[in-house]
């Protein structure tokens, strides 16, 4: 039987931003976003395991809504020897959650940028003051010893902010910063045309 190499476990489908091109069902309001239970996560871990994954991506949804969940199942599957990260948008990433994340022993966190400019990024995550959020949550997780990995998803609407905003990552400390295209979405509503 083949082993699968990494395996993403969403822990919520709850997300603090709305960005215009994303796929997540929490975005519409229709739906109602769930959330792993304490039961299926134990039996998730324990399908990791037996499947010898060796690497886990800890995602959403935010994972940061979904907290205690994130940090035990990073503690639970870094104790069994796979290695682990997380997708985050890092706009709730105070210096405690930072804190506790570290102590759960998550050491890389794969974040998204939309640009260098405020009223870019507010507008694409569809939510007012997200730009200096993600700049904090950065700052916060580097500080707490977190490795950040930045991420822009490009679109007509930041494509050209592209190359500051890789200054901006640099200037942050952040080592690795990576660009994507815009995939659309079936399940948005939400247009990328203003």
């Amino acid at each position: 039987m083949a082993t699968p190499i990494t395996t993403h476990v969403e822990v919520t489908e709850r997300c603090n931003e709305r960005c215009r091109h994303c796929y997540n069902f929490d975005r519409s309001g229709v739906f109602k976003p769930q959330e792993i239970t304490w039961a299926n996560l134990r039996h998730t871990i324990s399908e990791l395991v037996d499947n010898k994954v060796m690497h886990i991506i800890i995602t959403g949804g935010e994972p940061l809504l979904a907290l205690d969940k994130t940090c035990y199942l990073a503690k639970q599957c870094l104790g069994a020897g796979m290695s682990v990260s997380l997708n985050s948008n890092l706009v709730g990433c105070t210096s405690a959650v930072a804190k506790r994340l570290r102590e759960a022993g998550i050491d890389h966190c794969m974040t998204t940028l939309h640009s260098h400019k405020e009223d870019v990024t507010d507008w694409i995550a569809n939510v007012p003051g997200s730009h200096q959020k993600v700049l904090t949550g950065i700052k916060n997780a580097q500080l707490a010893g977190i490795r950040v990995t930045v991420c822009t998803v490009l679109s007509e609407h930041n494509k050209q902010d592209i190359i500051p905003t890789g200054e901006l990552c640099y200037k942050l400390g952040v080592k690795k910063f990576i660009a994507y295209r815009t995939i659309p979405s079936t399940t948005n509503n939400k247009s990328l045309d203003p």
